[in-house]
């Protein structure tokens, strides 16, 4: 069950969110209130309304969920208990002194005791949920690398649970949150609710155990959040219906066809706008209903397409991977403190399973290696004279040449394909005879939408336009209304879309 679905929005999301604000009024007032406060009903409310969503993808799947979600907990539970057993006096036979690169608040390094069984448990946690993922994921693509056979399909070597890559990263998190005591847990709700939560267990937003944790059991709910949520699932909704979806529909009319040159270079910019829509509209949506829950998620995206540098494009598109990325990968690794011969090589690494984890196929790979590629030039220029001095209009048309060719490396799973592909578009394969040329599937809709698509990507995220947009929303009662009847119109708008159309699932549903 997606969420631009019929099911999911007239039956799901209205009965969920029906049942969840009257067990929490029932938590706020009336002679049950105590009870239901103590054995977190509203919370348990949530964990079964997701594990139904779950389900929505096969039973057999919710279970493995329970029987996983249970094994990480786990997990957890044995570090929290072995940190609060050797906390309450019992000092581990298995530590030492061991010097990290941690300092007092007066900036001397000091020394840490390492306790070996802690540090053992996280790493079985690790590896557990790490193993399920590459089971489930890589295990063909290991075949095929292990006897060279390099046409990788770039899918799931199994019937893979859905979600399997974002469960596993918020797996990690916890296990990993708990292990360096930056967020405890010994209650199985907690982990429960964080690892199955609906709005994010199918495509994220990837939130760390040590952010999620704060609002476990205690959340408020207010008609302004109710309303903000409402509102911000509404832009999500038209992102992808009415712009991502249009331009996936376009697209998949040229698939096997035969197109001139100029049809191929436009169809890179409809997938370069539509995985853009599709993705942040997919963000928009779980954010709100988290919101609407009483649940504060950080932003996915902030106008990557702004960007003037791959630097700045990956502290701007799916910003809660890049965060994980640092905090679990990046860092552990030596982060930027081991010179800078260390520095590339840890980028290189994280850019290379950030490819792998998109897809289990050779495309990825060199999508993900040609990111970190140009992320290591510049690191390598950022103090030059000659890269500072260049003007930022150049390094933002730079950049999206850039972002625009490994969108195409990224779009194809098939190596032949891609070279294909390029073939096309530099007019070294041609076709005798074209029966349909950029005008035919060109129209002027799609043009207009690619035209307000390529807009709201980019002038909106000027600092001075959302300053102004700003003003104009805290001084203009008349504003707020157009807003909000903008925001109705279009959301019926996406609901049209909807019902009329095939269903399209979002394109990060398959990672």
């Amino acid at each position: 069950m997606g969420f631009t679905t019929t099911l999911f929005l007239f039956v799901f999301f209205p009965v969920s969110v029906l049942l969840y604000y009257i067990f929490n009024l029932l938590s706020t007032m009336g002679p049950l209130a105590n009870v239901f406060q103590k054995f977190r009903v509203c919370d348990i409310v949530l964990i079964i309304v997701s594990l139904v969503f779950y389900a929505a993808a096969g039973i057999g799947n919710m279970w493995k969920l329970c029987l996983y979600i249970a094994l990480v907990y786990a997990v957890g539970w044995g570090i929290q208990f072995k940190r609060d057993f050797k906390n309450r006096g019992f000092n581990s036979m298995y530590s030492y002194d061991d010097d990290e690169d941690e300092t007092d608040e007066d900036g001397n390094p000091k020394k840490k005791k390492r306790d070996w069984i802690l540090l053992g448990i996280m790493v079985l946690g690790v590896v557990f949920v790490t193993v399920v993922l590459i089971v489930f994921k890589y295990s063909d693509f290991l075949t095929d690398l292990f006897t060279f056979n390099f046409k990788g399909s770039g899918k799931a070597s199994l019937i893979a649970p859905i979600g399997i890559s974002f469960i596993t990263f918020s797996s990690v998190s916890y296990i990993v949150d708990i292990y360096k005591d930056k967020a405890s847990s010994m209650n199985p709700i907690d982990c429960a609710l964080y690892i199955c939560f609906f709005p994010k267990v199918v495509s994220g937003p990837i939130v760390l155990w040590r952010d999620f944790k704060p609002q476990c059991g205690s959340r408020s709910l207010s008609v302004d959040t109710l309303f903000d949520g409402i509102q911000r699932l509404m832009i999500g909704f038209a992102k992808k219906l009415i712009i991502a979806d249009t331009f996936g529909v376009c697209i998949a009319k040229t698939a096997g066809a035969a197109i001139d040159v100029p049809t191929a270079w436009g169809v890179n910019l409809l997938f370069m706008l539509q995985i853009y829509f599709d993705f942040s509209g997919y963000s928009d949506i779980a954010i709100g209903l988290s919101r609407i829950f009483g649940f504060e998620f950080e932003e996915n995206f902030n106008f990557p397409y702004l960007s003037t540098s791959i630097t700045d494009f990956w502290r701007r598109w799916h910003i809660s991977l890049g965060t994980w990325f640092k905090e679990y990968i990046y860092i552990p690794l030596g982060g930027s403190r081991k010179g800078q011969l260390r520095t590339i090589l840890n980028l290189a690494v994280v850019f290379l399973i950030s490819g792998l984890w998109h897809g289990a196929g050779w495309t990825f790979i060199i999508w993900g290696l040609l990111n970190g590629l140009f992320r290591i030039l510049e690191k390598l220029m950022e103090n030059s004279r000659f890269y500072n001095a260049i003007p930022s209009f150049f390094k933002w048309l730079v950049t999206m040449v850039i972002v625009y060719l490994c969108w195409i490396v990224f779009r194809f799973t098939d190596f032949t394909q891609l070279i294909d592909w390029f073939k096309l578009m530099f007019g070294i394969k041609t076709y005798s005879n074209v029966p349909f040329t950029f005008l035919y599937y060109f129209d002027w809709q799609i043009i207009a939408f690619a035209a307000i698509a390529l807009l709201g990507s980019t002038i909106l995220g000027f600092e001075g336009v959302k300053s102004y947009f700003e003003r104009v929303r805290e001084s203009s009662a008349g504003f707020m209304f157009f807003r909000q009847l903008l925001g109705i119109a279009l959301f019926a708008l996406a609901v049209m879309f909807m019902v009329s159309s095939t269903y399209s699932p979002f394109i990060y549903m398959q990672y």
